[in-house]
C-alpha cells in the first residue's frame, strides 16, 4: 500500500510538473508553446474529475516551487522607498508578455479568481495610480483579455471560483473550496472598471469604454443568465432575531458558498448575501437585467431586499458574520473584518440605520485587543481563528482568522473614508487614516505589497504556506491612498 501511495504521489507531482513547465508563460513567450498556435483560438474551460485533478497537481507543483524557491520579498541594504516598490509591482503586475490574465502573484500566479476584481483590484484604471501610458495601454488590455477569457471559456453557471491555466487558451475550472457567491460580482466590476464607472475621480478611458461596451454588448445574455442562477438560488428563511421574526432571502442556507473567506465554514454569511444583493445592484445599473424581473422573483425590491439583510444580520446593532446555528458566536467574537465589503458594494450610507449599524460595528472591532495585529492599528479577519476544513487547519490554521490581510484592511479604511464624507465624522477619517498609513509602513517593511501578515506583521508562513506578494493589489491601496490624503504613490 505504501509503495502505491508513494508511486501515485510521484506521477501526480510529475504530471503536475510538466503542466506546470508547458503552460507557464515564460516558457510560452521564450519557445511559442501556446501563443503561436493558440492563433484566433478562443479561450476554452475544461471541468470533470480528470481536468480537476490535474489542476490541482499544477497548484501543488506551483505552491511548492515558490516555498523551496523563496519569495520575491527581500532584504535590501538600501530598501527602495514605496514610489520604487510601487513601480516595480506594476510593472510585473501588468506585463503583457508574462501574464494571460490579471493574476494575484506567487504561489497564486497560474490561478485566475474571477472574484478579485471586485475585491482585490477593483480600481485598476483609476488615474490616481496610474504611471503612465504604457502603463494604463497594459492593464486596459489585460483587463479585457482577463474578462473575455471568464466569458468565453467559463459559460457554466455559475461561473467558477477559480481558472487553472494549463496554457493562455485552456484552463480547468475549479471550484476551490465551495461554489462561489461572487465571482459574477467580479466580473461585473470589471466591466464597471472598463466602462470607468469604479471611481468619480478617473475620467473614462476610451479604449476601455469601447471594450468595456463591446463585451456587454456581445455577452449580455450570458451575464443575464449568470445572475438569474444567482436568483434561483436564493431561498426565503424566517428567524427570530433580537429585534424579532425576520424573514429574509438566502444565497447559502443549504452549505457555504465561497467569497473572498472562503475557508470559513459558516453558511448564512453576511458577505455571502452582501456579495448576491450588490451584484444584482449592478446587473440593474449596467441594464444585463431589468429591476422588475429581480423583484418578481425574489418578492421585492433591491431597496426592501437591502433592509431585509440589515434586518436579519444587524439585529443586534451590529453587523453579525452569520447567523448559522451550528456555528453560534457572541460578541466580538460573532464579528469579521470582511463585513466592509467591497468598492462600490453593499454599503453606501445611505441611511442613518446604515450608517450606525456600520459605526457600531467598526466601534467594537477597533475597541477589542483581541481585533488587532501588535501595532494597534491593524485589523484581523477575525478574532478567533475560524473553524475550517482538515487541510486549511493543518496548512494555512490562521488564514482567514487571526491574520491581518492589508487589502481587507484597505477596504475598511475605504468604508471609512465613505463613512465619514456622509456623516461629517472626523474621528471615522482618523481611524481610515492611521490603518492606512500603518499599512504603507508594512509595505515598506516588507519591500512589497504582502498577500496577509501575522500579528507581528511579518508576512504570514506555514510548513507549506508562503504568502504571496500580491504586486496587482498594490494599485487599491494607492487608490485609497490618494483618496485619503492626494497624495500619488505612481
Amino acid at each position: 500500500m505504501f509503495d502505491l501511495i508513494v508511486y501515485a504521489g510521484g506521477c501526480y507531482a510529475i504530471i503536475g510538473t510538466a503542466g506546470y513547465v508547458i503552460g507557464h508563460p515564460a516558457v510560452a513567450k521564450r519557445y511559442g508553446t501556446t501563443f503561436r498556435k493558440s492563433g484566433a483560438q478562443e479561450p476554452a474551460s475544461r471541468q470533470g474529475i480528470i481536468a480537476r485533478q490535474f489542476a490541482h497537481a499544477i497548484q501543488m507543483v506551483n505552491f511548492l516551487v515558490y516555498a523551496i524557491a523563496g519569495s520575491r520579498i527581500t532584504e535590501y541594504q538600501y530598501p527602495p522607498s514605496i514610489s520604487e516598490l510601487y513601480t516595480e509591482a506594476t510593472r510585473r503586475a501588468f506585463d503583457m508578455s508574462n501574464h494571460f490574465f490579471i493574476t494575484t502573484g506567487s504561489p497564486h500566479s497560474r490561478a485566475y479568481y474571477p472574484r478579485n476584481f471586485a475585491w482585490f483590484y477593483p480600481t485598476l484604471l483609476d488615474a490616481a495610480t496610474i504611471r503612465d501610458s504604457e502603463d494604463i495601454a497594459n492593464r486596459v488590455a489585460l483587463l479585457e483579455q482577463s474578462l473575455k477569457t471568464v466569458v468565453i471559456s467559463a459559460r457554466n453557471t455559475p461561473y467558477t471560483t477559480t481558472l487553472v491555466a494549463f496554457s493562455q487558451k485552456r484552463f480547468a475550472a475549479v471550484n476551490y473550496v465551495t461554489p462561489p457567491s461572487d465571482s459574477l460580482l467580479g466580473v461585473l466590476c470589471g466591466i464597471e472598471q472598463l466602462l470607468g464607472q469604479a471611481t468619480p475621480l478617473s475620467p473614462p478611458i476610451r479604449a476601455a469604454v469601447l471594450a468595456g461596451t463591446a463585451l456587454l454588448s456581445e455577452y449580455r445574455a450570458d451575464l443575464a443568465a449568470q445572475a438569474r442562477y444567482l436568483i434561483s438560488q436564493l431561498s426565503p428563511a424566517t428567524f427570530e432575531t433580537a429585534s424579532g421574526t425576520v424573514t429574509c432571502p438566502l444565497f447559502d442556507i443549504q452549505k457555504n458558498k465561497s467569497s473572498a473567506t472562503d475557508t470559513r465554514r459558516e453558511r448564512m454569511r453576511f458577505v455571502v448575501n452582501a456579495n448576491i444583493w450588490s451584484t444584482l445592484r449592478k446587473a440593474v445599473s449596467l441594464g444585463i437585467i431589468g429591476s422588475e424581473e429581480v423583484a418578481d422573483c425574489i418578492g421585492c425590491d433591491l431597496l426592501s431586499y437591502k433592509e431585509k439583510i440589515l434586518d436579519l444580520f444587524g439585529s443586534e446593532g451590529f453587523i453579525r458574520n452569520s447567523v448559522d446555528p451550528n456555528y453560534p458566536a457572541e460578541g466580538i467574537h460573532a464579528i469579521t473584518l470582511d463585513f466592509a465589503h467591497v468598492n462600490r458594494g453593499f454599503w453606501d450610507f445611505s441611511s442613518a440605520r446604515e450608517a450606525a449599524l456600520f459605526k457600531n460595528t467598526v466601534a467594537m472591532i477597533t475597541g477589542s485587543d483581541e481585533f488587532t495585529d501588535t501595532s494597534g492599528k491593524c485589523f484581523f479577519v477575525s478574532a478567533e481563528n475560524a473553524r475550517t476544513g482538515l487541510i486549511h487547519w493543518m496548512t494555512v490554521p490562521s488564514y482567514h482568522g487571526r491574520t491581518v490581510w492589508p487589502a481587507l484592511n484597505v477596504e475598511f479604511a475605504d468604508r471609512l473614508l465613505d463613512l465619514a464624507d456622509a456623516t461629517n465624522d472626523a474621528d471615522c477619517f482618523a481611524r481610515a487614516a492611521t490603518t492606512l498609513q500603518q499599512i504603507k509602513r508594512y509595505v515598506a517593511s516588507a519591500n512589497g505589497y504582502p498577500e496577509l501578515l501575522d500579528a507581528h506583521g511579518k508576512p504570514y508562513r506555514t510548513w507549506i504556506y508562503r504568502s504571496a506578494v500580491a504586486d496587482s493589489w498594490f494599485p487599491r491601496f494607492a487608490s485609497v491612498w490618494y483618496k485619503a490624503f492626494g497624495e500619488r504613490l505612481a
